[in-house]
């Protein structure tokens, strides 16, 4: 149970976490980029014409990557404002019930 306290709070991996988390997702959207640009790009068919099957599924996969990565993203973002939330009201409360009041100070530790 100790390990679940939410004063144990792994911020520093969290965030490194994410950091790498980020850095893929910005490489995997990077990486299918160039990918469209060299495979698909070239192979659009003429407009009026109609497009292959072939190029009709290449496209179709790479939006559905493309729609995948982009939600990965939103999620990823809002999972890190959901956490600095919980972290701010976290610290809202250990100031709140954390704080004793000045009567409290004033007053020697009792004896045992």
């Amino acid at each position: 149970v100790r390990g679940a306290s939410i004063f144990n709070d792994p911020a520093e991996k969290i965030a490194h976490l994410v950091e790498a988390a980020s850095s893929e997702l910005g490489l995997a959207a990077a990486a299918l980029k160039r990918a469209r640009a060299s495979a698909l790009d070239p192979h659009r068919p003429r407009p009026g014409s109609s497009p292959p099957v072939a190029f009709q599924h290449c496209a179709s996969v790479e939006a559905a990557l493309t729609a995948d990565l982009e939600a990965l993203s939103r999620d990823l973002q809002a999972a890190m404002r959901a956490r600095a939330d919980a972290v701010k009201k976290q610290a809202e409360r250990r100031e709140l019930f954390g704080r004793r009041s000045a009567p409290d100070r004033a007053e020697p530790p009792r004896a045992r």
